[in-house]
């Protein structure tokens, strides 16, 4: 894993429901990460997917497990404007 490059994320936004959006700004990629009641992640846009990702808060330290081979695309362009767009119109409270 030496010869891969590694990029720091950074919490960009953590919303009054607890859902936190990540972002890496060397490449793009573009995570909602909610921890809880149930863990989950949605990738808004994977980034550079050969890249190791990896970032802190509090003490937790966020990394991509390893993986042989890259994930294809996780969300389909046209997936993703819509939950940009379906984004938009939620109230986080904020």
């Amino acid at each position: 894993m030496d010869h891969q490059t590694q990029h720091n994320m950074i919490l960009e936004v953590t919303h009054t429901s607890g859902a936190e959006e990540w972002v890496c700004p060397t490449c793009g990629r573009h995570l909602i990460v909610e921890w809880w009641p149930k863990f989950k992640k949605v990738v808004m846009d994977a980034g550079d997917e050969y890249a190791i990702h990896n970032g802190s808060k509090g003490g937790v330290v966020l990394s991509t497990p390893e993986s042989t081979q890259p994930q294809s695309q996780i969300v389909s362009d046209e997936l993703k404007s819509l939950l940009e767009d379906a984004l938009k119109d939620i109230d986080f409270g904020d």
